[in-house]
């Protein structure tokens, strides 16, 4: 045999090999099935297959594993983001409790009574002069017949920013809306 017809062999035996393991790893097949690829193809020797196939089979094993590591870790990505997203959101209730609290900490029972007690005039005088805040807390812990007295006699101003700092703390919702 010349040394062309060598060459022509080997180039024959690694093509059906190289396909033999190709085909043998896109099926996912054993190595026992691997061998039965390899009995089918036609010319060449087995040694030389098996040999082929094993030194090919690491490394696709390897890029195989790879791709599943990549996955994975993208995979990873999105749990982390949306344990971030949870973790800003129990932030954002936490504050919002915090700041709830706060309010309703502002009026205590003692000085409520003191305002259950005035004329709503009077009340409705005083409460004008003090933070927006803490006169919501006050008339939100007073009856609403005392609260709606008082109320009616503020300016409409004062009134209206008080109703609404009396809603936005009874607002349960975070998200403003």
């Amino acid at each position: 045999m010349s040394w062309k017809t060598y060459k022509r062999l080997g180039a024959s035996i690694f093509t059906a090999g190289f396909l033999a393991c190709s085909m043998a790893y896109a099926q996912e097949l054993k190595p026992f099935d691997m061998l039965k690829a390899i009995d089918q193809l036609p010319t060449g020797s087995q040694a030389e297959l098996e040999r082929l196939c094993g030194n090919i089979l690491d490394p696709v094993r390897e890029q195989r594993y790879a791709l599943q590591v990549a996955e994975l870790e993208e995979l990873q990505a999105k749990v982390q983001e949306r344990i971030d997203l949870l973790e800003a959101k129990r932030a954002e209730l936490e504050a919002w409790a915090t700041k709830r609290e706060e309010f309703a900490k502002q009026a205590s029972g003692m000085l409520v009574d003191v305002y259950a007690n005035m004329p709503a005039s009077a009340a409705a005088e005083r409460l004008e002069a003090v933070d927006g805040g803490l006169s919501a807390a006050l008339l939100s812990k007073l009856k609403p017949r005392s609260a709606a007295a008082i109320l009616s006699e503020m300016n409409k101003d004062n009134a209206a920013m008080i109703t609404r700092i009396m809603a936005a703390s009874a607002d349960t919702s975070t998200d403003g809306t």
